[in-house]
C-alpha cells in the first residue's frame, strides 16, 4: 500500500524540530507500507520556490520551499503542492497530519482522484484552555475537512471529545505518538545518587510554565542539597535570570534540544522526568522516559492521565508549585511505590513502539478502504 503523508507540520531546513512527532508516524507506517511524505513551508531566505527530495528510515520525502511573498502566497503555495503530488505519483490512501491547512490539498486529491484520507490531530489549539485557539476561518474549513474524512486520529481522547465538541463529525479512532524503543529503555544498572531532576521541552514558558517549574523545584531543591536539576530545549540560558533568583543556578545544567538518542542518555542518569505544563495532547517525552524506566510528575492537564499508569509517577494540579515540591519530596524520600522500569518498559513496547502504532494506522487505513 502506498501511503501518501501530507503534512501541515514537519521538520524542515525551516523548522528543524516541528512536527517530529509527525515524522515519527510516518517512520512507523513505514515500518509496513510505501509511505510518501509531503511539505510546503515559507521559507524568508528563498528568492524562488525550491525543491528538495530526502529519503530518511524508508520515508521518502518531498519539500517545496516558497519565498515570504504575500501578494501570490496561495498561487504559490497552489502550485508547490500540484508538483509534489506529481512527484509523488498514485496512491492508494491519504494520511493528513492537521485539519488545517495541509487538509485543503486532502480534501482537492479526494474529489478529484477519489483517494480517502484519514487524518491524525495534535494540535492544542482545539482544547478550550488554548490562549487563542482555532479562527472562525479555520474552524470552518476543520469542520468541512473533517466532514470527508475516512477516519479521525487525535493522540488522545481528550482531544476527540474537544473536537467533536467543536462540530468536528467523523468516525474517531485514537491513535497516540511513537516512542522508539530501540533508542528509549531502561539503564543497566540502577539509578543512585545524586538525585537528578530532568525536564525536556520548547522551554515555551506560556504552555510548558517553566517559571512556575522552576520556581517549584527550587523549593525542594533548598532543602534536599544532594539533588540536580537537567533543563533541556532551545535556548535554556533565557533563564538563567530566574535560576540565579531562586539560588539554584550552580546546580543546574543546560543543555541546547538535542537528537533522540541523547535525551535517552540523560533520561537514563535521571532520577524523576518533569513535566508542569498548562496544556497538552499527549507529550511524546511522558512515554519517552518511561521507556528509560524513569519516573514522572506531570501537571494533570490534557489527554496525560490517558497513558498515565499507577506507581509511573505522580500527576498533579496544574500551576500548583507546592505540590511540585511536595511529589519531588516523595520521590526523593521512597515515601511512593513506583513500578519496576521493566514493567514500565513493557508499558510503552506496547501501546507507542512504532510497530504498536504502525499497526493501528494499518487497521485504520483498511477500514478507510473498505477492506475490513
Amino acid at each position: 500500500m502506498h501511503v501518501l503523508f501530507l503534512n501541515s507540520w514537519y521538520p524542515s531546513r525551516v523548522h528543524p524540530t516541528n512536527g517530529d512527532f509527525i515524522q515519527r508516524h510516518a517512520e512507523a507506517v513505514a515500518k509496513i507500507h510505501r509511505v510518501t511524505a509531503i511539505h510546503v513551508v515559507t521559507d524568508p531566505n528563498a528568492q524562488r520556490t525550491e525543491y528538495e527530495e530526502h529519503i530518511r528510515n524508508n520515508v521518502r520525502t518531498l519539500f517545496a520551499y516558497v519565498p515570504r511573498s504575500l501578494p501570490f502566497k496561495p498561487y504559490r503555495f497552489y502550485k508547490a503542492y500540484r508538483m509534489l503530488l506529481d512527484k509523488a505519483g498514485p496512491c492508494d490512501i491519504v494520511h493528513l497530519n492537521r485539519l488545517y491547512p495541509a487538509g485543503i490539498v486532502a480534501l482537492y486529491v479526494h474529489m478529484t482522484k477519489g483517494t480517502p484520507y484519514i487524518a491524525s490531530e495534535h494540535w492544542t489549539g482545539y482544547l478550550p484552555t488554548h490562549p487563542t485557539g482555532p479562527s472562525l476561518w479555520e474552524k470552518w474549513w476543520a469542520r468541512h475537512i473533517a466532514r470527508h474524512a475516512a477516519c479521525l486520529c487525535p493522540v488522545s481522547r481528550h482531544l476527540a471529545h474537544h473536537m467533536q465538541g467543536l462540530g468536528m463529525v467523523c468516525d474517531y479512532h485514537i491513535v497516540p505518538n511513537v516512542v522508539n524503543t530501540e533508542v528509549f529503555y531502561p539503564p543497566a544498572e540502577p539509578r543512585s545518587r545524586p538525585f537528578r531532576i530532568l525536564h525536556a521541552s520548547t522551554l515555551n514558558d506560556r504552555h510548558k510554565n517553566i517559571s512556575g517549574m522552576l520556581r517549584g523545584i527550587s523549593r525542594f531543591m533548598r532543602h534536599h542539597h544532594d539533588t540536580e536539576l537537567i533543563l533541556i530545549g532551545p535556548s535554556p540560558r533565557r533563564y538563567g535570570t530566574l535560576l540565579r533568583q531562586q539560588g539554584i543556578e550552580r546546580r543546574t545544567t543546560l543543555l541546547e534540544h538535542m537528537p533522540q538518542d541523547e535525551l535517552a542518555q540523560w533520561m537514563r542518569k535521571a532520577s524523576v522526568f518533569v513535566l508542569f505544563s498548562r496544556i497538552e495532547n499527549q507529550p511524546c517525552v511522558i512515554p519517552e522516559a518511561f521507556a528509560c524506566g524513569l519516573p514522572v510528575i506531570s501537571s494533570d492537564v490534557g489527554g496525560i492521565a490517558e497513558y498515565f499508569p499507577d506507581h509511573f509517577g505522580l500527576r498533579i494540579p496544574s500551576e500548583d508549585e507546592a505540590a511540585l515540591s511536595d511529589a519531588l519530596t516523595a520521590l526523593y524520600k521512597g515515601q511512593q511505590t513506583m513500578a519496576s522500569p521493566e514493567e514500565m518498559y513493557q508499558y510503552v513496547e506496547r501501546h507507542f513502539s512504532p510497530q504498536a502504532i504502525a499497526h493501528a494506522f494499518d487497521q485504520v487505513y483498511k477500514r478507510a478502504l473498505g477492506l475490513l
